[in-house]
């Protein structure tokens, strides 16, 4: 057989061949769109890892799929992505994904010990997957200074909202303003707190009289009671 008859053949025989797949349809779009809408908030360069799209008949009858994420689930590191078809077969599945943002994450320079109140020199700056972070990862570096290392903390390793706590602006057994707020009603009064508080945190406090009230800390120390 002639070369050219040869390649022709051929040509007619691929041609034959079914072509690339596309049983999932709509799905695979409808997930890369909705991926782009929820990366607009991530802080950083953001990035849908998707395993192989289910490939089924059924799945590829849907022509329109509404994507949404998990009650109280983040779009971020490992995720979980719900599917439910609009325009089509009733049916719904949920597509195991992982999102990876590149930004800049918060990390210890050195050693923290626990207790420690941070300052710049125990904090650096690091360029990374924030994805492979927990959600609660710092990215500011002015929101770890002042605070309070919860548990020791390795250089190198993320700096975690859960890892700091404020400086308590109120101790146990300090003399304490309480202030009472009720509309236009203003009361004020000493007592003895029985706990110690950071600002916003609750805190107890007996009164001259022996009653205990609670009310939240202030930044300047006081304790806000509200009816």
């Amino acid at each position: 057989m002639k070369p050219a008859a040869l390649a022709f053949l051929i040509s007619l025989l691929l041609a034959a061949l079914p072509g690339p797949t596309r049983a999932a349809g709509a799905l695979e779009p409808a997930l890369r769109s909705f991926a782009s809408a929820q990366a607009a908030g991530l802080p950083g360069k953001a990035t849908l890892d998707l395993p192989r799209v289910p490939e089924s008949p059924r799945i590829t009858a849907c022509k329109q799929w509404q994507i949404f994420l998990p009650e109280r689930a983040r779009f971020w590191g490992q995720v979980s992505l719900g599917a439910r078809c609009s325009d089509g077969p009733s049916q719904s599945l949920y597509i195991q994904a992982r999102v990876r943002i590149d930004g800049v994450a918060v990390v210890a320079a050195r050693h923290i010990p626990s207790g420690q109140l941070l300052g710049a020199d125990d904090l650096t700056s690091l360029e990374a997957d924030l994805g492979s972070y927990p959600p609660d990862l710092i990215l500011d570096p002015a929101s770890a200074r002042g605070r309070i290392s919860r548990a020791a903390i390795a250089p190198g390793r993320p700096i975690l909202k859960s890892l700091l706590r404020q400086e308590n602006v109120i101790e146990a057994g300090q003399s304490v303003r309480i202030e009472l707020v009720d509309g236009s009603l203003s009361v004020s009064n000493e007592g003895v707190a029985i706990g110690s508080a950071a600002p916003g945190q609750a805190v107890r406090v007996k009164l001259e009289s022996g009653r205990i009230i609670t009310g939240l800390a202030t930044e300047d120390g006081r304790v806000d009671v509200r009816p």
